[in-house]
Formats: C-alpha cells, structure tokens, sequence
C-alpha cells in the first residue's frame, strides 16, 4: 500500500511515468513515439540549431541528415547501447559524454535530451557550419578529427566491420555504403 501511495506521489510530482519525460514543475511533454513523431521534434531542433548558429545548411535538410545518421547509429532509440559503452541516439563514447558533461549513463534520458547532448557534442566539435549533408555528419560524429578527410583510418581488427568495402581502411565511402544499407530497412527513413 505503501509502494502504490509513492508511486502515485511521483505520477503528481511529474517524474517519470510511462512514456513521459518531465522536471518538477514543468508541463507534461510526451516523448515521440514513432518514426514521424521524432522526425518532427528533429526537425524542430534543427531550426533551434540554426536559430543559435551551430548549423549553416538549411535545418529541414540538417534534420534529414541528423534522422539518417541516429537511424543508422542507434535506430532513434535513446536505449540504445554497443560493445564499447556509446550509447544514445548518435552513440556517444563514454569519453564524449564526459567531455559534454553529460551523465555517464544517458539510456533513461529523454528524446530531447538526447538531441540536447548531440547538440553539445556538435558545438565541442567546432566543426558543425561545415555540415552539408549526412555523410559529413555521420564523419563528425565517427571521427570529428579527421571530418575532411576522405579515409579516416586504416582497419583494425576493433573497426574491421566499419570496413564496408572490404577495402582496408575505414572512410567516407565506407559510411555511404553503412547509410545506404541501413536506410533500405525503413520507408520513412528511405523516403527522406
């Protein structure tokens, strides 16, 4: 009986519950649910994005870009999780979110929190205005040191299946094969 008073509590409180994401005091905001929803709040980020001057290319086609490259790295899902700890939306390495001063778990954040992180990693990086399409953001966010460059490294026995070509290096090209496969499993993704 005790349990369900506190859970009921927290519910009024505006903690989380369900499919929801607050502060104390602040209104309820559903999370995105699907595919078009998180598009949308994306989108919506985008033109926040444009509107501080972290992007210089048109937000509608920055937010195509920023869709394509979390779908390929983490299917729009906050929970998501790899081998070597990234985790969230743009799978951000544990020394990233260090560096952002993000917690050292995000996978219970929310949607927008994590666009907010992404934001911060796009600002640390300094190289955000140079973003044209979704193979440059997609080189920013793997290797922002060497975003210009057509081949990033060479392959490691750790990086062997980024080797998309097969052809003993990891680049640009590699993440346009990545992208072009993991956007045939989605119409909405495909369809951008």
């Amino acid at each position: 009986m005790k349990i369900l008073f506190i859970l009921a509590s927290l519910l009024i409180l505006g903690y989380q519950v369900n499919s929801y994401t607050v502060e104390l005091g602040s209104p309820r905001i559903e999370e995105p649910s699907n595919i078009e929803e998180k598009y949308q709040v994306i989108r919506e980020w985008s033109h926040s994005l444009k509107s501080k001057g972290v992007i210089s290319i048109h937000p509608d086609s920055f937010a195509k870009a920023a869709t394509i490259v979390m779908w390929c790295e983490s299917k729009l899902e906050t929970k998501s999780q790899d081998k070597l700890g990234s985790q969230g939306l743009n799978q951000l390495l544990p020394q990233t979110r260090e560096l952002i001063g993000a917690p050292k778990d995000i996978r219970n954040k929310s949607f927008r929190e994590h666009l907010d992180y992404f934001e911060a990693y796009l600002v640390l990086t300094g190289k955000s205005q140079k973003i044209k399409c979704s193979i440059d953001l997609h080189a920013l966010n793997f290797a922002p040191s060497r975003f210009h460059k057509e081949i990033f490294c060479n392959t490691t026995p750790g990086l062997k299946a980024l080797d998309k070509n097969k052809d003993g290096v990891i680049s640009r090209e590699d993440l346009k094969i990545f992208q072009n496969r993991r956007i045939k499993s989605n119409a909405f993704i495909k369809n951008l």
